[in-house]
């Protein structure tokens, strides 16, 4: 014959049943996760690049409307005609120079050989033995030889530190007004004033920092109209 529990048998052990879960689960803790660091924000330093500023300094050794010593134009003539250009001879001019980093930045202009105006840029690392190293540049030459204007942009890139530059010439062949400034317009809607210091002969040469469209060079009169605009293809 099973033995009989009273009640209070029955409480006592379900009193000593809840203790033992009571004490199982207060040893035994689910793993908690491991936290993970919230991200933090980070603040690189910037330098601040305005690309509307003029980027270029003028040599002092260089004057207003000359730009480089005679001796340079052997190795500009060399080296374009090495990229396939044909100079009329004695044509070559050099017409303004501007220092950038540790290069030269050389505006030319010259007459093809089939008698048409050209202009262009060309870069080049100066030495006081060897002589100018140009390594970089270009021409255009008008194919209307009744047009009124030409230009050209090219992309120049700085052997010293691989850095790139936009440079845009452009020139009045035959002006009805006296130039007083003119307005170049890239195709990120950036808006460039060349003022008239800085307009040699009905030509200047701008640049600007990084690879960059132009749209169009416009040339004003100093009664602030249009005398002549190139339009880039």
């Amino acid at each position: 014959m099973r033995p009989v529990r009273t009640n209070r048998q029955i409480a006592m052990r379900l009193i000593w049943i809840g203790v033992l879960i009571w004490l199982v689960s207060g040893c035994i803790r689910p793993e908690e996760p491991t936290p993970v660091p919230s991200p933090t924000s980070e603040v690189f330093p910037t330098i601040p690049v305005d690309d509307t500023a003029p980027i270029d300094t003028p040599d002092p050794t260089a004057g207003q409307g000359g730009g480089t010593t005679s001796a340079d134009l052997p190795a500009i003539q060399s080296y374009l005609q090495s990229i396939g250009k044909q100079i009329s001879p004695g044509s070559l001019a050099i017409w303004k120079r501007l220092a950038f980093r540790s290069e030269q930045v050389i505006a030319i202009s010259y007459t093809s050989t089939s008698g048409l105006p050209c202009i262009g840029v060309v870069m080049g690392s100066p030495d006081p033995v060897a002589g100018l190293d140009v390594f970089n540049g270009d021409t255009a030459c008008t194919i209307d030889p009744t047009a009124n204007v030409i230009g050209g942009s090219w992309l120049l890139v700085t052997r010293s530190t691989n850095e790139g530059i936009t440079a845009t010439v452009a020139q009045v062949l035959n002006p009805s007004q006296s130039i007083g400034a003119a307005t170049i317009f890239y195709a990120d809607g950036t808006v460039v004033t060349v003022t008239i210091d800085e307009i040699v002969d009905n030509r200047l040469l701008s640049l600007r920092s990084g690879v960059h469209s132009v749209n169009r060079v416009q040339f004003i009169s100093q009664a602030g109209n249009e005398v002549e605009a190139f339009v880039f293809p």
